[in-house]
């Protein structure tokens, strides 16, 4: 692994079954690529399972503001937005620590049209999206306190990929800020 003047490594972290990127959270299985990064699942210290998102970061400083940035959201609490338990930074990435949901929305339309081919039940469907509306009704109120300004927070990618099914709750993810 190669090194900068500050002896910090300057090589991307190998994501892969078994490695460990931060002490006691060792990754189980990849779970997902999107367009900002890698989410795998991983078993934690205490052995429970958490998803851990993998943003790529070339950068020391931007790492750094994006980390004090999303560090600033996890005082987030609403029973329909995953909980973010923490946020750091490895060789190549910065990391997010959340809970494990079952899936998305979006793989549980995969099995009902390619396992089941039937649609989710309208009742079914409609509880999903009156929690996935509270969640970004919660976020678009001008009620956040970030940096020591009061903001509304606009989630920018709402998609059944960011819907994420804990049994029969929604939770909504993976914002786009």
């Amino acid at each position: 692994m190669g090194s900068r003047k500050s002896g910090l490594p300057t090589e991307r972290l190998n994501l892969a079954f078994g490695v460990e990127p931060y002490p006691g959270y060792r990754l189980t299985r990849f779970l997902g690529r999107g367009g900002w990064g890698e989410v795998w699942k991983a078993i934690r210290p205490d052995g429970g399972y958490v998803a851990l998102k993998f943003l790529p970061s070339d950068s020391q400083l931007a790492s750094a503001q994006e980390v004090r940035a999303l560090q600033a959201l996890r005082a987030l609490e609403h029973p329909h937005v995953v909980r973010t338990e923490q946020i750091w930074s490895c060789p190549g990435y910065i990391v997010i620590v959340m809970e494990l949901g079952d899936g998305s929305l979006y793989d549980l339309l995969e099995v009902y049209d390619n396992e089941l081919r039937a649609p989710i039940p309208p009742q079914h469907l409609i509880g999903f999206l009156r929690q996935a509306a509270s969640a970004i009704d919660f976020l678009n109120e001008r009620r956040h306190w970030i940096m020591g300004v009061r903001v509304a927070i606009r989630h920018c990618d709402v998609k059944p990929s960011n819907l994420l099914v804990f049994g029969d709750t929604i939770k909504l993810s993976d914002f786009s800020l």
